[in-house]
């Protein structure tokens, strides 16, 4: 009776959600890896231009177009893929 009163009406036992999140941990090397990345990824977010920063913030964070990134800015559209591009290739370069 009392694993019935913590199941809720789809089949949801209270901690199962703890236990699937504690077998997905990541490792310390895993942890390291990533805290590794996000510092290399900002120091090349660094490297870019503040026009190019905008674009990516643009596209990626509030998922504008690169047509809707052109209007806003008052430029061309192709212009916008470029720099996209651009900004891209550099951050990649980062990594390898």
């Amino acid at each position: 009776m009392r694993d019935l009163r913590h199941r809720t009406a789809d089949g949801y036992v209270e901690g199962d959600t703890e236990d699937l999140m504690m077998d997905q941990e990541e490792s310390l090397e895993e942890q390291i890896i990533s805290k590794m990345d996000l510092e290399i990824l900002q120091v090349a977010m660094q490297s870019l231009t503040d026009i190019q920063k905008e674009r990516l913030h643009f596209h990626f964070f509030e998922g504008l177009s690169t047509r809707e990134i052109a209007e806003k800015q008052g430029t061309a559209q192709n212009a916008v893929w470029k720099s996209l591009q651009a900004s891209m290739k550099k951050i990649k370069s980062f990594f390898e």
